[in-house]
């Protein structure tokens, strides 16, 4: 909540509470959010196949605020170069939910280091990867959801890949 960059801490808590991979998150544009359905639409994830995943409240809450936060961006970005004779970057808005570089999609999270070596991570871990397991280990814990349904909110393929959260299960 600390974090300078509250648009990459959003990022952060979107894969905390989402359970999306790294490149399920800089691939998501605002023609793949459903609001009235509640539904994330992965677009070309791991494996190929388009699928869908529901959006948690939380979830829900952080696109909403990154989206205002995309809004009050442009303004800010007009007004940062008005009476300037510096020329504006040539930003051009793509849909990305957490643009890249000029608005292009992201190709890696530079912040993501500066976040595990504020949090003492090992240089080693992978914090979306991370994530992503904590969040498959949250919902085998909870005792609400077997594996079946883990699987389906993880978008894995095969069930086999699932099983490793079966010994959290109570």
């Amino acid at each position: 909540n600390n974090w300078p960059r509250q648009d990459v801490a959003r990022m952060v808590k979107v894969a905390m509470f989402s359970g999306l991979r790294r490149g399920e998150l800089f691939r998501l544009k605002r023609e793949h959010l459903d609001f009235h359905h509640n539904l994330i639409t992965l677009a070309g994830p791991k494996g190929g196949k388009d699928a869908t995943v529901p959006i948690s409240p939380p979830v829900r809450e952080l696109l909403e605020q990154q989206l205002t936060f995309l809004e009050d961006e442009q303004v800010r970005r007009a007004k940062r170069y008005h009476n300037t004779a510096r020329p504006a970057p040539a930003w051009e808005d793509h849909g990305y939910i957490f643009p890249g570089l000029l608005g292009e999609q992201r190709v890696e999270c530079g912040a993501i280091d500066r976040i595990k070596k504020a949090a003492g991570l090992p240089k080693h871990f992978r914090p979306f990867h991370g994530l992503r397991h904590h969040y498959a280990v949250l919902l085998a814990s909870s005792g609400e959801f077997n594996l079946d349904q883990i699987g389906q909110l993880l978008t894995h393929k095969s069930s086999d890949i699932t099983r490793r959260y079966a010994h959290f299960l109570p």
